[in-house]
């Protein structure tokens, strides 16, 4: 409920596999542009080094 009340001046992105399907170009700058993100995100991702250079700072692994 925390994030429905997500009032932010920021844009928040909510991306789940944004990589899915991308060739190594487009996921290379992809994750540069996530990681030069001003606003947050919440990342859905099976590849960790993805997430990594994206500039994820907190992980929640599900299993």
């Amino acid at each position: 409920m925390k994030l429905a009340s997500h009032q932010p001046t920021q844009p928040l992105l909510l991306l789940d596999e944004p990589d899915n399907h991308l060739d190594l170009d487009s996921k290379i700058m992809l994750a540069q542009a996530l990681n030069a993100c001003r606003g947050g995100f919440i990342l859905i991702s099976h590849d960790q080094d993805f997430a990594a250079e994206s500039g994820v700072s907190r992980c929640v692994e599900l299993s």
